[in-house]
Parts: structure tokens; sequence; C-alpha cells
């Protein structure tokens, strides 16, 4: 039986176009204008509901669902890449991600398992 995976290149795009907007408005002193514009936090996190949606539903399809993730504690700290390379990865909500999957598992009675780095050893 094959897995799934979900992709979060919208939740990229939307604070890498936050990012690139606040930049610009930074380097012509708008501050103010900064402040209108807002927080990109409510369409990421809109963003992570709606992928752990999809992941809970996809779940539930089976006899026992069980999620299982990747222990993602420390993996900020193992990736070192080019500035830009960086930015992009640490923007991700790693964490944000895992404690709403285990909320909304524990709502539909989904097990929630993570593989330790000796189980994931050959994957990486």
């Amino acid at each position: 039986m094959k897995g799934q995976f979900w992709k979060g290149a919208e939740i990229k795009r939307i604070r890498g176009l936050y990012g690139h907007i606040g930049r610009n408005l930074g380097k012509k002193k708008l501050l103010k204008r900064i402040k209108e514009v807002g927080s990109k936090r409510r369409k990421v996190n809109q963003r992570v509901h709606i992928i752990v949606n999809q992941i809970t539903a996809y779940a539930k399809q089976f006899p026992k669902p069980v999620i299982v993730m990747e222990d993602l504690n420390n993996i900020c700290e193992n990736f070192k890449r080019s500035k830009k390379s960086n930015k992009r990865f640490h923007s991700l909500p790693f964490r944000k991600l895992q404690t709403v999957i285990e909320y909304k598992a524990f709502l539909e009675e989904i097990e929630v398992k993570y593989l330790t780095k000796k189980e994931t050893k050959g994957y990486i």
C-alpha cells in the first residue's frame, strides 16, 4: 500500500510573497503601510488546517487508521544550505502542523505515530 504526501508549497508561496512585500516597503521606509498590509499568519494557519483536514479525511477511509510522521524535532538545526534555501525551509510551520494533526486526529480517534531517527535512517 502506498502512502500519501502533502506539500507545503502554498505556505511557502504565501510567506515568500509577504516577505517580498515587507522588504520592498521597508526599503521605501513605508512602515505604516507594512502594518496595513498585515500578517500572513492567518492565511498560513488556514492553509495548515486545510492540509490537516485532507490528511484526516484520507486516514479515515481505512479500517484502523494510523497517521505516521517523522519526528521533526531539531530538523532545522540539521539543515544548512544557502541563505535563500534556509529562509524558505525554516519558514514552514513544522511544529504547528504536528500539533494540529495530533489535535484533529484525537477528535477523529485516529492514532498518530512518530518514526524515530533509527527507523528513518534508510530513507533520508
